[in-house]
């Protein structure tokens, strides 16, 4: 079995209760569209089930090691085409954007208030390109 052949389905669901995450990548787009949201939505779920592991790891860390080539795709993805991507990355930055200022994004009462908050030299170095991108563009 090809690991792509999860994508020749009709659609992608990936579920799991350990983290309350359902990846869901509509059948009408094509295969590297279907891969790439589909990666971009797991890291969302993975963002949103396990916060502490993902943004407390130490540098030296392999979570901590991954964490910022994770957020400069998210935010390189914003800028990308399709438009699918474009929301599926935009929509798992809001998620750990919000997690810095309520501490839960799941939105269940009692969760935890614990923020999350990724370090600002982190946000501007990733988004450093993208506006830089936005003013050649404008040019």
């Amino acid at each position: 079995s090809h690991s792509s052949s999860v994508f020749l389905r009709n659609s992608f669901v990936l579920e799991d209760g350990s983290f309350e995450g359902r990846v869901v990548v509509p059948k009408e787009l094509p295969l590297g569209v279907q891969l790439r949201v589909s990666t971009l939505l797991l890291f969302r779920a993975l963002i949103r089930g396990f916060p502490d592991e993902f943004f407390d790891a130490g540098a030296q860390t392999q979570i901590g090691n991954i964490r910022p080539h994770v957020v400069s795709l998210l935010f390189r993805s914003l800028i990308s085409e399709p438009v699918e991507a474009v929301a599926a990355s935009s929509s798992t930055l809001h998620d750990a954007l919000l997690l810095g200022v309520s501490g839960d994004c799941r939105g269940a009462e009692g969760s935890g208030t614990k923020s999350h908050r990724l370090p600002k030299e982190l946000i501007q170095t990733c988004i450093r390109p993208i506006l830089l991108h936005l003013r050649d563009h404008t040019k």
